[in-house]
């Protein structure tokens, strides 16, 4: 990884008397996690050439769906939806 912090995968930066904001590459670990990289530059390109807006969400591991806190009040109960071909769908 990077020796400097990076605030939400873009970069200031300048060069040869110029200052622009670019994104800063993601550093995949794995052909799993490159996927991801891919699959965010596929949103990014797609936004820049239709002029729309998008979200890209990049999930952790799921270790459970509530904690002792939550489990106090129902109304903090989490959703769990889970799809036997694509995984966790929603959370």
């Amino acid at each position: 990884p990077p020796n400097i912090d990076i605030e939400e995968g873009y970069i200031t930066i300048t060069h040869n008397g110029r200052t622009d904001t670019l994104p800063y590459p993601k550093q995949a670990s794995s052909f799993y996690h490159l996927s991801k990289v891919h699959d965010s530059h596929n949103i990014a390109f797609t936004c820049k050439a239709w002029g729309i807006r998008a979200t890209d969400l990049n999930q952790g591991v799921v270790y459970g769906v509530k904690t002792d806190e939550t489990a106090m009040h129902e109304e903090l109960y989490n959703r769990f939806d889970y799809d036997a071909i694509f995984g966790t769908a929603l959370n």
